[in-house]
């Protein structure tokens, strides 16, 4: 359990926790996007599974996005997230999550 509770927030911020009790990262997505190693967010090749892929709103895209939405990479195709019920969603071309590109992409291994 502790575990599912300490992924990156999806829904901006659906947990009662301010942070994750054992390792430190903030509970909302737009300032998890600041925490860990910066990796270029539109290099999909750079990425490994355990990276953190932020998304922005609708229309948002490009450095300075709003960001409001993050996914955990599993491997170079599929991204593990949440939106109403946790998901494993196969990512299209450029790392895209439906019709959004990733804004920031940071890695904390």
């Amino acid at each position: 359990a502790t575990a599912m509770r300490c992924a990156p927030s999806c829904c901006g911020g659906a947990s009662a926790s301010s942070a994750c009790p054992t390792s430190g990262a903030p509970r909302d997505a737009d300032l998890q996007a600041r925490a860990g190693r910066a990796l270029d967010p539109a290099a999909p090749a750079s990425w490994r599974p355990g990276d953190l892929l932020f998304y922005g709103g609708s229309g948002d895209s490009g450095a300075g996005a709003r960001v409001d939405h993050v996914g955990v990479l599993a491997t170079g195709a599929w991204l593990l997230h949440a939106s109403g019920t946790s998901r494993l969603e196969a990512l299209g071309d450029g790392g895209a999550l439906g019709n959004r590109l990733p804004v920031v992409a940071v890695t904390l291994l």
